[in-house]
């Protein structure tokens, strides 16, 4: 069953395993699976080709992904009426969305969402909930959270109501994720104003700021090979880790680009950087390295890969 995805024959190991060894442990786990296998494969074995192709696409390497889509879908149209279809249609939406297909998938759990099986047209609904929490389309997203949380209420099923309460969280989440993305941005385009301002004040025309910000200051001369080796050292690792690193390296110089032609300007203007200019040049740059570390870290959702990380551990 399990590793050459051939179910009749495993349905018929599983039931001599129970009708000889009852008393086994391994009775128990063929008297949970045969009735599941008897299911799939439908009265005198009609539908084992059918399972047995469910069973081979499910194996497939993540790499063919996209060959198990055409292959489940080329099955679900020949045979529409088998057992695991439905499995077989939420399979597909979760292919689309492993791929990063989101669209896909969304129009693939709302197929599902209409499967008369109610546990997997559940699935089907908390699928396209969750692909919407991606999109970022948090009031569908909502509103579908909503929707699945009056149903559990409706049927009483414990496990349903939990899921759609975790739902809601991860949107009221997202919310204050995209506000603090707002501020952030904003941080950055208020220092990036600010400081042509003060290049064009100092240089007494844009002709002379442009000049002035074609020179690279020596804060950028210095971080430029540190940040290679950064970004060299990030390379070998984590893929997100590696992202969020190259995005706060290219924040990183292009606020040092411009916080050092600022003071600069400042410098050759009043003669040295000091007093309440110098403080507010260094809360500047605290609140533009802040919103750069935040963006970086809160694009791929890596903020919850490392709080995952820390509390559970590296392997987890």
């Amino acid at each position: 069953e399990e590793v050459l995805g051939d179910p009749a024959s495993a349905l018929a190991l599983y039931r001599r395993v129970l009708s000889e060894f009852p008393d086994s442990r391994a009775s128990r786990r063929a008297a949970v699976r045969i009735p599941e296998l008897d299911a799939a494969l439908g009265p005198d074995l009609a539908w084992a080709a059918a399972a047995a192709e469910v069973a081979a696409i499910k194996r497939l390497p993540r790499e063919r992904t996209l060959e198990g889509i055409a292959r489940m879908r080329a099955l679900l149209e020949a045979s529409p009426a088998m057992p695991r279809a439905g499995e077989a249609s939420l399979w597909i939406a979760g292919a689309w969305l492993r791929e990063g297909r989101f669209r896909e998938a969304l129009a693939a759990y709302r197929g599902a969402a209409a499967l008369p099986d109610q546990e997997l047209a559940w699935q089907g609904r908390q699928g396209e909930a969750e692909v919407l929490l991606v999109l970022g389309e948090l009031a569908a997203a909502a509103e579908a959270y909503r929707g699945l949380a009056e149903d559990a209420r409706a049927t009483g099923d414990l496990g349903h109501g939990l899921a759609a309460a975790e739902g809601l969280r991860n949107v009221a989440k997202a919310r204050d994720r995209q506000r603090h993305n707002l501020l952030a941005w904003t941080v950055l385009v208020a220092f990036a104003a600010l400081t042509l301002v003060v290049v064009r004040r100092a240089a007494g025309s844009w002709r002379g700021a442009r000049r002035q910000l074609a020179r690279p200051p020596v804060e950028v001369l210095y971080l430029v090979p540190v940040g290679v080796l950064l970004a060299i050292a990030a390379s070998t690792g984590n893929e997100l880790v590696a992202a969020a690193v190259y995005r706060i390296l290219g924040g990183g110089l292009a606020a040092a680009w411009l916080s050092g032609v600022a003071a600069e300007a400042v410098r050759r203007r009043h003669g040295r950087l000091a007093g309440v200019r110098f403080l507010g040049h260094l809360i500047a740059l605290a609140g533009v390295a802040t919103a750069i570390c935040y963006l970086a870290i809160t694009r791929d959702q890596l903020a919850t890969l490392l709080s995952e990380t820390w509390h559970h551990g590296h392997d987890r």
